[in-house]
């Protein structure tokens, strides 16, 4: 882990936990716009194909739907109602990376789907790309819990770390 305590707060990456914040910010979980980035990578950067993979990573790693037992779907059984599975919770998904210990598409989970060789390496750099995020946002809020504590402003930096900690 040479990397382990190091803080890049280059220019991308610092836009890039802003836009997080921003949504933070708004309401919005940690997890759904990590998933939103992870999704958007997907579709941005893969081939088409691997798009409906994007649907079993949704089921595996739900943002709110399958998580309250009556409304989880069950192969083969209809349900009266289901929640929305509107991305991939992209915090849980990351979470998952770290502890398979490998960040190469399926990482480690015998129930996702094989796919061809670009499918798979289309997912691993959406992986690879929140996982950055989520990193850039932990540097960047770091920073500013370290120049509020040098500024003393003790409760500001108190603040800053506790709200991140707890995911808000």
């Amino acid at each position: 882990h040479g990397g382990a305590m190091s803080v890049d707060l280059s220019s991308r990456r610092v836009q890039r936990a802003l836009t997080v914040l921003e949504g933070m910010r708004a309401g919005q979980s940690i997890g759904a716009l990590l998933g939103y980035q992870f999704e958007r990578h997907v579709h941005d950067h893969g081939p088409v194909t691997v798009r409906d993979l994007v649907y079993e990573l949704r089921r595996e790693y739900p943002l709110v739907a399958d998580r309250i037992a009556s409304t989880a779907t069950t192969e083969g059984l209809a349900q009266d109602s289901s929640a929305a599975m509107n991305v991939v919770d992209g915090r849980t998904l990351s979470q998952a990376v770290d502890r398979s210990g490998t960040d190469v598409y399926p990482v480690g989970n015998p129930r996702l789907p094989q796919r061809s060789t670009i499918e798979e390496n289309a997912v691993t750099a959406a992986l690879r790309h929140i996982r950055d995020v989520n990193d850039a946002v932990a540097d960047l809020v770091l920073a500013e819990g370290v120049h509020q504590a040098v500024s003393g402003n003790f409760d500001r930096a108190a603040g800053t770390l506790d709200a991140f900690a707890k995911g808000n």
